[in-house]
């Protein structure tokens, strides 16, 4: 087994990654097996299915590529990941958050989101380089709805049931990983090489915790009674 990838089995990190790999797995197969329970969620396993793939590309390719093609494709994927990450969780408050407002400023986010995109890949030419400085760009952007629901939902004369809101367990969830990780990723210099490798591993192992909590929260959304969630509605 290569040096470089025995952190992987042989460490904390290397715990947490299955921890998320698990998570990440359950997410999946219920929320599969689940997707027409609600139309907010139909395609909302794909996520931890994209980061089930851009954990197995970073681990086992290795041993089948080139070290130098084996970065190249990390790297591509990591960046592939940060937008089919925020497409999704935008999609799924895009449809549960129908105030007039939160909608404006969901699409003004996401235009200014794809618009950097397009600069950092096309223009600047870093789709060849580890997306580190957009994670905290995308925490934030994904954190503006996800405090909005709450906030919404707390504010309110009526609190529902929370506990069998599926909006709530997704909602939650992503504002937990997003909020307890923003500090690792204002850490980008300290916490990652320039090639995507991570230099402190069982500080960044707090990544892995955190997404796989929020899968977990994920697949309990899948199972949670049909009859509902509190959609906002006020202007």
């Amino acid at each position: 087994m290569p040096k470089y990838f025995q952190t992987y089995y042989y460490s904390f990190y290397g715990c947490t990654m299955l921890f998320c790999c698990i998570c990440a797995g359950i997410a999946v197969c219920i929320g599969y097996l689940n997707r027409s329970r609600f139309a907010a969620l139909k395609f909302f396993y794909i996520y931890p299915l994209a980061s089930l793939m851009q954990i197995a590309i970073a681990v086992f390719l290795p041993f089948f590529i080139r070290v130098k093609t084996y970065n190249h494709v990390n790297i591509a994927a990591a960046n592939i990941f940060l937008v089919i990450e925020l497409i999704l969780i935008f999609d799924y408050f895009k449809k549960i958050l129908q105030s007039k407002n939160i909608q404006f400023i969901i699409h003004i986010i996401t235009a200014i989101y794809f618009l950097v995109i397009f600069i950092e890949w096309f223009v600047l030419g870093n789709f060849n380089k580890f997306p580190v400085h957009l994670f905290t760009l995308q925490a934030i952007c994904i954190l503006v709805p996800g405090f909005y629901y709450l906030f919404d939902i707390f504010k309110g004369h009526t609190i529902p049931n929370l506990l069998k809101e599926f909006s709530f367990w997704v909602s939650i969830g992503t504002v937990f990983y997003f909020s307890c990780t923003i500090p690792l990723f204002l850490l980008k210099d300290f916490a990652y090489k320039a090639n995507g490798g991570i230099i402190e591993t069982n500080v960044y192992s707090i990544n892995f915790i955190c997404y796989g909590v929020m899968f977990l929260f994920i697949a309990k959304a899948y199972v949670c009674p049909k009859k509902g969630a509190p959609i906002i509605k006020h202007n």
